[in-house]
């Protein structure tokens, strides 16, 4: 007995030691968002079953209840938004909103399948096999946003004037296709390939190609306006499959460049470097590509599942990559030499859509910085946060996720999540897929088949992760969320038939009349926004009393957060419980090996309200 009373009057630790908001929010997104984050932590949510219209609306119309939760996800969600705008979303919600976007609206994940339809036509000498009439790719293009959104109109003079050598004009929105060695490149993908199955394929097959417009040159040479990133897995001999990655790096005659070709060439070489790893697995992997300069030198490092497996250094560093960028995932953007009319002997006999990839990806990111071991290791097997447009601020620092000190870095960021609309023919809508980025470069899919995306993921699959978030669907004309929408306002409007309380009801039917004649729907949506507010006070009213009961919750509900204020009213003072847990693991239910399922206050929270019971 003893021993359970000095449990409970031992000293309560912290579940996080005193710190800045700063310190602690690097650690996470941004400082913003565990402000964010906090505040979500701290919301009451009543515990009421949402799935019964007759628990919520008393005083507003059901049918348009459920309509207007549709939309504000249809049109408000912030898909290519930071994780802190995301959370700022919900909290701008109703509970219903809530419990819609949790339970009801059609989510989900996806991956991409290349290569579905592969025909061989011809190899080139280095392996870059060209199919014409069966060409396959992602296309997209580099693009500046200028936005004054969120721009500081009267800073202090401290962010005037102070540390001005810190302005990095990233910030501002210079092509989100960037090449720059001092700040370095990276390139995330899951992928998925099997070994080469038959003499079809093609030799060499491109992840990505990033380039800028620059010509290659006279003859064997490399002009100065020649800029690239290509990446591809490829053997170094005919018929000979070796399960690498070549990569291409160049700004003018500066970067990767070393001999990679058939045995016996000579001037005709492709200038690439080899980046030995296990490719050909028939499983999941990740794999991550960085490079930057070091001294003289550039470094290239290739992750594998997090780990690093390879680093490579070249003889020279990379310049600034200037130029009208375009990119491409699946193939060749342009033939190997970047000019239509070059004359690289051996190489310019391939085209755009030359090597296509045959293999699925999930997860491609794109950035304009080097990504260091953690940041790769933090968030490998996770989905990322965008905001590169939205969560900014133009101060020299600031508490958003970017900012002068915090330049942006995401250039594009691809999920596949966006569901499919037709899977037994081709919807122009399927082959556009969408950045998450926050800048909107979105890609134009060229040989797109009903077969090309699947709604599974390369996380779950690949046994990392049990779950992976499930994005919206953003398609209303998606038969998933057509019919979810209209079953909910079908119910809705059978309750609302049944209901003698709603406002709008209780108008004089010459004034309603009057309204629906005209076509106005503006007496609707004004009692309607009256009756939103009365519904939610009404819903915390009705909890108030209800709030010391002893009661199991839902799996569904969100556990109160002062819960442990009932047990210490009862004269047990309690001790916090995950006081060992880091501030990635509280903030962002993480850390660095696994994403949990449920966050840790909510849990600790639940462990309160059992032993109140």
């Amino acid at each position: 007995m003893a021993n359970i009373k000095n449990f409970f009057n031992k000293n309560s630790g912290k579940l996080l030691e005193s710190s800045t908001q700063r310190s602690v929010g690097s650690s996470v997104e941004s400082a913003d968002y565990l402000k964010s984050n906090i505040k979500d932590k701290r919301r009451f949510i009543p515990h009421v079953d949402f799935s019964s219209a007759s628990n919520f609306a008393i005083y507003g119309s059901a049918e348009k209840y459920y309509e207007d939760a549709y939309n504000y996800i249809l049109n408000e969600y912030p898909y290519d938004g930071s994780l802190k705008e995301k959370i700022e979303w919900n909290l701008s919600g109703t509970y219903l909103d809530r419990y819609i976007f949790e339970n009801e609206y059609p989510r989900t994940t996806g991956y991409i399948n290349f290569g579905e339809a592969y025909s061989l036509g011809s190899h080139s000498d280095y392996g870059y096999a060209n199919f014409p009439g069966n060409e396959e790719w992602i296309y997209f293009k580099g693009h500046n946003t200028n936005s004054s959104l969120n721009t500081t109109t009267n800073p202090e003079l401290t962010l005037q004037f102070d540390n001005l050598n810190i302005y990095n004009t990233a910030s501002q929105g210079l092509s989100n296709l960037e090449l720059e060695g001092s700040s370095g490149v990276s390139v995330e993908f899951w992928l998925n390939k099997s070994q080469y199955t038959s003499a079809d394929e093609s030799r060499r097959q491109v992840i990505v190609d990033i380039w800028n417009s620059g010509s290659w040159g006279a003859g064997t040479g490399v002009s100065s306006s020649y800029g690239r990133l290509r990446v591809e897995i490829s053997g170094t001999e005919e018929n000979a499959f070796h399960p690498n990655f070549l990569v291409e790096l160049l700004s003018g005659t500066t970067g990767f460049s070393s001999d990679l070709v058939a045995k016996g060439a000579t001037a005709d070489n492709v200038p690439t470097v080899i980046m030995s790893g296990s490719v050909l697995t028939g499983s999941w992997n990740h794999f991550a590509l960085t490079f930057a300069n070091t001294g003289s030198q550039m470094v290239g490092r290739l992750y594998t599942n997090g780990v690093l497996t390879y680093e490579g250094i070249s003889g020279s560093t990379l310049g600034t990559v200037t130029g009208s960028m375009l990119g491409q995932i699946g193939s060749l953007v342009r033939q190997v030499s970047g000019s239509e009319e070059g004359s690289y002997t051996g190489i310019n006999s391939t085209t755009r859509g030359a090597a296509k990839l045959s293999a699925s990806l999930d997860e491609f990111r794109f950035w304009k910085t080097r990504r260091t071991s953690e940041q790769i290791g933090k968030h490998w097997f996770t989905q990322i946060g965008g905001g590169t447009n939205t969560d900014l601020t133009l101060a020299t620092s600031a508490s958003s996720k970017y900012s002068y000190e915090n330049p942006v870095d995401l250039g594009v960021y691809y999920k596949f999540n966006e569901g499919i609309l037709n899977t037994s023919s081709i919807n122009t809508q399927d082959a556009t897929v969408l950045d998450y980025a926050g800048r909107v470069t979105n890609g134009a899919w060229e040989g797109y088949t009903v077969t090309s995306r699947n709604t599974g993921s390369a996380i779950v699959s690949s046994s990392v992760g049990s779950f992976e978030f499930e994005d919206p669907i953003l398609y209303s004309s998606h038969r998933l969320v057509s019919n979810s929408l209209e079953n909910r306002k079908s119910i809705g409007k059978l309750y609302d038939a049944t209901s003698n309380s709603s406002l709008y009801g209780t108008l004089p039917q010459w004034i309603t009349g009057d309204d629906q004649n005209k076509g106005s729907s503006a007496l609707r949506n004004l009692t309607q926004i009256m009756a939103s507010y009365f519904d939610s006070l009404s819903l915390q009213i009705k909890t108030i009393p209800e709030l010391k009961n002893k009661d199991y919750i839902s799996g569904s509900d969100k556990p109160f957060p002062f819960v442990n204020r009932f047990i210490d009213s009862s004269g047990l003072l309690t001790s916090e419980v995950f006081t060992k847990a880091s501030e990635l693991e509280y903030l962002d239910s993480r850390n660095n090996k696994k994403a949990f399922i449920e966050k840790l206050d909510e849990i600790k929270s639940l462990i309160y309200q059992n032993i109140y019971n």
